[in-house]
């Protein structure tokens, strides 16, 4: 018995490796099964991450702009109390450049909300090194310019002493509050004389006796004062009672309008600056008493008062310029400037600038001067192509404060595209939600991109993709074809070579049920390695063979990169198929084992 055995496991394993080489067909058909079940959903799953990767999030407001004189109003708060609305985030987007050297490098700003742009923007994981989240955090920056007022604001005031009226010469101050709207106010001249004159007041000019005196007359100490720059709009809960001053900018208004000559040079000495609400609180905000103010403000150099014996005014700082057309101006800034923003850059732009991470640059943001350091590399971000757009990306409230230091007095960059993320499912409602309220809002949108439209318009034409689909259908149904008949043939001959083996197992007590297990097992050993080996050549046929497919028409890579996507549902049918196949061909084989004569055989060999 137990020789029999031995023969048994002997003669299995030999003709199980020498099957192995009748079995190739069905390797080349498991192979192929395997590449044609991944390449439709593959392309289905690329065309949908094309889609949600340039609509960025579920519902996306594009070309967001205030209109003129429309007010201020938070658009953040009011989006956020739609029913559908689950998180709202601020993000702009605006070409610049770079400058080096010699030329300069293009480049696409992404600026976003560190604390909710990775909670509305649509990522995969496999898009960055790390969590979209995680990269964010490292371009948090808390640094702002300007000084926060008490909150109430209504008025600002300034307690100066020129060295001689000039009348023609304005003080502007410029305001932020925390909807990002950038404004002015009209705090007076330095005649002197305040532009509200009912809550503020200087004393009259005492004019010299002789009009031949070219002293002129000498100002006393005035209190200038007016509006804190803010418009209301009528819009519950729109009014910012949080206001940061920005800047004072000191501008021949008056002598422009009039058309008169070139300001004068002169001096400005100035005591302090307060903040009055409307019940008439005054709360001062600098006071100059302390060498720290020097570090406070920037721009024009402020420096020690004296008086006319060249004593120090204890309190007090001067600023002086010189002759200047009506056209220009100077300024003085609440606070120094800003330090390097902190900003994550496409490798893309690394490979052709030429830098690396650390290094700090100087860009340009539409007509605006900014200072950026290179803190990581990141791949992808929603929306830009790396291919065509190197991109920047870096935090909204740093970029806005740094492009927009000049407050009104600029070129206001504001934040252009609202990122959405809806509660359920469906997104088009929620855009029409979105759209009705804008309109209620002192903003103007050039466009609403939601994730349905985007899905139903796939940019994958359906009908390439069946033709690929037919094209793989009959290149399988004919290999299945091919092997089914190769193998059939090889194990007919095999069969017929070992017939006398066959014959002799019986004759030394193997029943016909012993026999026909051991051509199963057999069968079984030799397809289900050959199939073992197709599975793992088709995943890695379609591991090596779809990546070149992530090119578009015009040669570069398609933007996210393609991910292998396995249709089980194909997958199943394919080896249904297959199995079917091989299930009629061991068939064939064991009805031939079974008919088999072993006297036929017997005599044969004696021959």
């Amino acid at each position: 018995e137990l020789r029999i055995r031995d023969g048994f496991l002997v003669t299995s394993l030999f003709w199980t490796v020498l099957g192995i080489a009748g079995s190739l067909p069905f390797i080349l058909t498991a192979g192929l099964g395997v590449f044609s079940a991944n390449f439709g959903a593959t392309l289905d799953r690329s065309s949908r991450d094309q889609a949600l990767y340039a609509t960025g999030a579920d519902v996306r407001v594009i070309g967001l702009a205030p209109r003129p004189r429309g007010g201020s109003a938070d658009i953040i708060a009011n989006i956020d109390r739609i029913e559908e609305v689950d998180t709202v985030s601020r993000v702009m987007q605006r070409d610049g450049v770079v400058h080096r050297a010699f030329g300069s490098d293009s480049y696409r700003m992404v600026a976003v909300d560190p604390d909710s742009f990775a909670e509305t923007a649509w990522s995969r994981s496999d898009m960055n090194s790390v969590d979209l989240k995680s990269h964010l955090e490292s371009t948090r920056f808390d640094g702002m310019p300007g000084i926060p007022l008490p909150e109430g604001t209504r008025f600002i005031s300034m307690r100066v002493r020129p060295g001689q009226p000039t009348p023609g010469l304005s003080v502007i101050a410029s305001f932020r509050d925390d909807n990002g709207s950038y404004s002015t106010g009209v705090i007076g001249t330095l005649e002197p004389r305040p532009a509200n004159a009912r809550r503020f007041e200087c004393p009259e000019l005492v004019l010299p006796a002789d009009p031949s005196d070219e002293s002129g007359p000498s100002p006393e100490w005035c209190t200038i004062g007016g509006s804190a720059g803010r418009v209301l709009f009528s819009v519950a809960d729109a009014l910012s009672d949080s206001l940061n001053l920005l800047a004072f900018r000191f501008s021949p208004l008056e002598s422009f309008l009039s058309g008169s000559g070139p300001i004068p040079a002169g001096t400005l000495q100035i005591d302090e600056i307060s903040a009055i609400s409307e019940d008439g609180t005054v709360t001062v905000i600098e006071s100059f008493d302390d060498r720290e103010a020097f570090d406070r403000w920037s721009g024009v150099p402020l420096l020690p008062a004296a008086d006319a014996k060249d004593r120090l005014i204890p309190g007090v700082v001067s600023l002086s310029w010189g002759e200047f057309e009506p056209t220009s101006g100077f300024m003085l800034f609440a606070g120094l400037e800003l330090p390097p923003i902190p900003v994550l850059v496409s490798r893309e732009f690394m490979e052709r600038s030429g830098r690396s991470v650390g290094d700090v640059m100087e860009a340009m943001l539409e007509t605006e001067d900014l200072v950026l350091e290179i803190v990581d590399v990141i791949d992808f971000i929603p929306t830009v192509d790396p291919n065509l757009k190197p991109f920047i990306v870096a935090d909204i409230d740093a970029v806005l404060a740094a492009a927009n230091r000049f407050g009104a007095f600029g070129n206001t960059i504001q934040y252009n595209e609202l990122w959405i993320r809806a509660r359920g499912e469906g997104t088009a409602q929620v855009a029409d939600r979105v759209t009705a309220q804008i309109n209620l809002l002192p903003f103007s949108h050039t466009g609403i991109i939601h994730r349905d439209a985007a899905l139903a318009d796939i940019a994958s034409d359906p009908l390439v993709r069946a033709g690929w689909s037919v094209l793989l259908a009959l290149a399988y149904a004919t290999v299945l074809l091919v092997s089914a008949v190769g193998f059939l043939v090889h194990s007919q001959v095999s069969f017929d070579a070992r017939k006398g083996e066959f014959a002799l197992l019986r004759t030394i007590g193997l029943s016909m049920r012993q026999l026909l297990s051991l051509v199963v097992l057999e069968q079984a050993l030799v397809l289900g390695v050959a199939i073992g080996i197709g599975i793992f050549m088709g995943t890695r046929l379609g591991g090596t063979m779809l990546p070149f497919l992530s090119k578009s028409g015009e040669g570069i890579r398609v933007v996210p990169p393609i991910l292998v996507e396995v249709d089980w549902s194909s997958f199943g049918i394919t080896f249904a198929l297959l199995g079917v196949v091989i299930l009629i061909v061991v068939a064939v084989i064991l009805y031939s084992v079974y008919r088999m004569s072993i006297q036929s055989v017997l005599r044969l060999g004696e021959r």
